[in-house]
Formats: structure tokens, sequence, C-alpha cells
């Protein structure tokens, strides 16, 4: 037995037949269930394979809890708090997206992903975003000044 080695040769061993087994007998499917498929399945360097659809699950919740301190249950709580949609009432939309502050770093909420990435084109700031709701006001109460139906988009005629 090698010094500092957790394991005897043999349990070594064993654990490497137990697995080669493991995959062997279910070898079209992932731990998750998913299938083996050319689409979802990736090559490791040393030549295993793996799902990506795990290796994408698995990402989403390793950069939620480490650059977002989001546990997955605190997501999940979050998720179901809001009925799965955006953060934002008038919205609507399925969430896509986990905001965070880009100056903490800390999770915030869960947001469809148009609107999360408006929040950080607008560097997450209130005051641009206030300056460009009070533009859209203006802008559209010319519009109605004018005569122009802002609330849906002109029929196109050619």
């Amino acid at each position: 037995m090698k010094k500092g080695s957790k394991h005897s040769e043999e349990t070594r061993l064993k654990m490497r037949t137990t697995k080669r087994l493991r995959l062997v007998a279910n070898d079209n499917r992932c731990k998750r269930n998913h299938e083996f498929t050319p689409e979802n399945t990736g090559q490791s360097s040393s030549g295993g394979k793996y799902c990506r659809k795990c290796y994408t699950i698995n990402m989403r919740e390793w950069r939620r809890r480490g650059f977002y301190d989001c546990p997955p249950e605190r997501y999940e709580q979050c998720f179901k708090d809001q009925d799965g949609l955006c953060i934002l009432p008038s919205c609507g939309q399925p969430i896509g997206a986990t905001d965070h502050s880009h100056a903490t770093g800390k999770f915030r909420g869960l947001m469809c992903r148009s609107h999360n990435l408006a929040i950080g084109l607008f560097s997450d700031s209130p005051a641009l975003l206030r300056e460009a709701a009070t533009y859209l006001e203006k802008f559209n109460e010319q519009q109605q000044l004018h005569g122009t139906d802002v609330s849906r988009p002109s029929p196109d005629n050619g």
C-alpha cells in the first residue's frame, strides 16, 4: 500500500471494477438518467465520457454557490416563491438567469434573461434606469400626442 493512501490496492481494484460494471450495466445513461446520445456526450481529456446536460447543471450550481453565494436550496425556494417567473411583476416570462450585484457578487433574485441582461447593460445603476424610464415615458407621450399608437407595432406595408 502506498504511503498516505486511504485504501489498500485490493480495495481500489474492487472500486474500479464496481464502477466499470456499473457503467457497462447502464452504459447508455448517466447518473441522472440522461441518455448518452452523440449530442449529449462529451469526452474528457482522460478519454472518459460525460453527460453534457449534467455538466451544465453542475456548472450552474457551482457558479451559483461559488460566485453568488446561492446554494441550491435557496435557488429552489426563490424559484418556488416566484412561481418560476421573472421577479419583475409585470414581466411574466420564465426565469432564465440568476441576478446578482456586480459590485458585491451577491445573489439578488431570479429574472428572465432579457431583464437580467438589461440591468447589467445599465451597469446596475438605478439612476440610469430611471433616466431611461423617463425617456421612454416622454417618447410615448409625444407619440400619443401625434396620434401614433405605441402599444402595438404598425402593420408592415411591404
